[in-house]
């Protein structure tokens, strides 16, 4: 097994199980140069050119390609290309339905997208898998802002 294959089982590992990482699993995800120049990428590019250069980067054929296809994903948000967006993530989701982050993105995209009953029904999907997900607190205060703003929708 490559120690590509490795970093992307252990990245899976953790968007999947997310309280079962461990900091030693996450420090070698973090020490490894493609993982860094990826989240680098995705989370503070310095030009387009640096955003499609981690998006060439994870082209290939491992075994947990919708894992990469979820970074793909969010690489596609920042270039403004969002239907390509929306169709990784559910590609994803068709592969591994257990995956919180992908369906928290996905409510979010239709958030964005003026559908906010398709943005609840993937946020209570994620709820269902994993209630207290970090990445639901923006969701669990966007609706308590509304319950309290709108309580006969509640």
């Amino acid at each position: 097994m490559s120690k590509t294959t490795i970093t992307i089982g252990a990245i899976t590992c953790c968007l999947i199980f997310a309280a079962d990482c461990t900091a030693d699993l996450l420090l070698d995800i973090a020490a490894d140069p493609q993982v860094k120049q990826l989240f680098d990428a995705i989370q503070n590019p310095k030009d387009q050119d640096d955003v499609r250069a981690a998006l060439d980067a994870l082209e290939g054929e491992p075994t947990e390609q919708y894992i990469l296809n979820l970074f793909a994903a969010n690489i596609h948000a920042k270039l403004g290309e969002i239907g390509k967006e929306k169709m990784l993530i559910v590609t994803a989701l068709e592969e591994n339905p257990y995956i919180v982050s992908a369906w928290i993105d996905l409510g979010e995209f239709y958030f964005l997208d003026f559908d906010p009953t398709g943005a609840w029904f993937c946020w209570d999907i994620a709820r269902r898998l994993h209630p207290d997900h970090h990445l639901l607190v923006k969701t669990s205060t966007l609706e308590q802002r509304l319950a309290k703003k709108y309580p006969y929708f509640f």
